[in-house]
Order: C-alpha cells, then sequence, then structure tokens
C-alpha cells in the first residue's frame, strides 16, 4: 500500500482525475433533472403530459383502511349522509358481506378524484359531490355534481378515468383527470 508521500504521480492523477469524472457526471445529472423539474412544475406545479388528443391534467391516489370507515359509520350516522350519495348508500347496503369494503373503496375514489383535480377536498370540492357508480360489467366510473362539477369544468376536465380495489382490511383507488 502506498502512502500519499510515495504514490506513484500518474496514479494519483489518474484517481483525481476519475472523482472528477464522477462528481461532473453527477453535477450533469443533478443539472438535467433540476432543469426538468423546473419544466415539470413551471405552472404552478400543474404538471401536463399529452396522451393522443387529451392532456393529464391530474394524478390522484388513495388507501384507506376499512376498519376506519366502518368505525366512522358505526360511530356517527352523520358520516354516511356528509360523504357518500344515496345511491352509493344503497349500492353498499345491498353488500351485505362486503358492506365496508365497499364503502372505503368509494371513500378511495372521492379522496383520489379530489387529488387528480389538483384541488384535495375543500372549497371548490366535495366528497359528497364525488360519486363513484359502475357499469353493468362492473367497471367503476365517476359522477360529478354541484360545485365539484363546475369547477372541474372551470378547470377543463373532461374526463376522470378511475380504478379501485379493495380487500376485506384495505382499499385503494387511482384516478386520472383529463382536458383537451
Amino acid at each position: 500500500m502506498y502512502k500519499n508521500s510515495d504514490c506513484p504521480r500518474g496514479w494519483k492523477l489518474k484517481q483525481q482525475s476519475a472523482s472528477l469524472n464522477l462528481l461532473g457526471n453527477a453535477l450533469h445529472r443533478l443539472r438535467r433533472f433540476a432543469l426538468h423539474l423546473s419544466i415539470l412544475f413551471s405552472n404552478k406545479s400543474r404538471y401536463s403530459f399529452r396522451t393522443g388528443s387529451s392532456e393529464v391534467y391530474g394524478v390522484g391516489t388513495d388507501i384507506i383502511e376499512v376498519e376506519r370507515i366502518a368505525a366512522a359509520i358505526k360511530k356517527n350516522g352523520a358520516f354516511q349522509k356528509r360523504v357518500y350519495t344515496q345511491s352509493e348508500v344503497e349500492y353498499c347496503e345491498n353488500k351485505v358481506e362486503s358492506k365496508y369494503p365497499s364503502y372505503a373503496a368509494r371513500f378511495a375514489a372521492k379522496e383520489a378524484v379530489a387529488k387528480s383535480l389538483s384541488e384535495g377536498v375543500g372549497k371548490n370540492v366535495s366528497l359528497k359531490e364525488i360519486e363513484l357508480s359502475n357499469t353493468d360489467r362492473g367497471a367503476p366510473y365517476i359522477i360529478l355534481h354541484g360545485g365539484t362539477l363546475e369547477y372541474s369544468r372551470k378547470m377543463g376536465i373532461k374526463e376522470i378515468k378511475i380504478s379501485v380495489s379493495s380487500t376485506e382490511n384495505f382499499a385503494v383507488a387511482y384516478a386520472i383527470s383529463f382536458t383537451e
């Protein structure tokens, strides 16, 4: 092993050169990444990607424990009235074996949609005004109502895609909002 004083001069220069190359490459990649981030988030943290003739306005996801929703419904009947539409309540109550996973899946879908609208739940978006429904074949789709519908129109939202899944313990949803 060489000590610094008796290290061959050429080896020392090669080692420094290799270190500088690694550092230079890392800085170059970091600058490129920063440039991509500045472009991606230049419009008030809103990002957009083209897919065919549509543009992705926002993406949202949510996961919830089924037990939390079951406890909220059992403890407080107002929670059910504040969050779910009448047709959602009827749908979930008809699922005797799996009604709480169904409620949780709908809650996760509402949260995911709110996030995909780049707003979250608040002044312009209400959970009760986001409804998860199903086609005859079981495919989920979103229906917006009231102020949430008006807000989405104002933002130019043309379509919201939703994917929902649940187990005995968890429900998860993923939403993508599109503009044209």
